[in-house]
């Protein structure tokens, strides 16, 4: 069965001793409102601090609908992906070519609007075809076992203080929180074989 953010929060809760929330959007609920606030802070942490294979996509930015030239620096800007939110870019192909080496220049930015009453997050190159891999927040239904388990603990672990206010409990979450991720992080890296080509060594992380 599918995990749900409800039901890892919930397992978070239960390690403190609290009791379940109904739903994260109660605002009645003072722990609802506080877990589902650390729920989407921490998972976009923790989600961008690997390569997570499950949270991996692909996706070629000339088709997202915004294709136009930048004010001075670059020919070509491409709006960055939403859905799923683009956290970590991991790989950038420029036109066609996955061997993209520091002669192919590209930055990430915020662009607004000539009024500036909106902006959009983009990637600026000289290439007219931008493919890449990024890392995005996707849905708990897609977690990987042990990312899940890890997460729940890294919940209780920061949901700990406020709620106990017992430092004994809280150490005993982190030292525990900290063994799963890292069994997660080394079972995740099992799941997949390096190209031998070329890649960008360029890792830029998007907040």
């Amino acid at each position: 069965m599918p995990d749900t953010a409800l039901a890892i929060c919930n397992r978070a809760l239960q390690l403190v001793g609290a009791p379940a929330v109904s739903s994260l959007s109660d605002t009645t609920d003072p722990n609802a409102v506080y877990m589902n606030t650390l729920y989407n802070t921490t998972l976009d942490d923790v989600l961008a601090s690997h390569e997570w294979n499950f949270a991996n996509i692909r996706v070629s930015l000339a088709g997202l609908g915004m294709a136009c030239t930048p004010a001075w620096g670059f020919s070509c800007m491409f709006g960055l992906p939403c859905t799923p939110y683009l956290l970590r870019v991991l790989e950038v192909s420029l036109d066609g070519d996955e061997n993209v080496d520091q002669a192919d220049p590209w930055r990430i930015e915020t662009w607004f609007n000539a009024a500036g009453t909106s902006c959009s997050r983009v990637i600026l190159t000289n290439s007219c075809d931008v493919s890449m891999l990024y890392v995005g927040r996707v849905d708990a239904s897609v977690f990987d076992v042990m990312f899940a388990e890890a997460l729940t603990y890294e919940l209780a672990s920061k949901a700990a203080y406020p709620i106990t206010r017992n430092a004994t409990l809280i150490d005993g979450l982190v030292r525990i929180a900290q063994t799963k991720w890292q069994k997660a992080r080394v079972r995740d890296s099992q799941e997949g074989r390096k190209k031998n080509s070329v890649l960008s060594t360029v890792l830029t992380r998007v907040r």
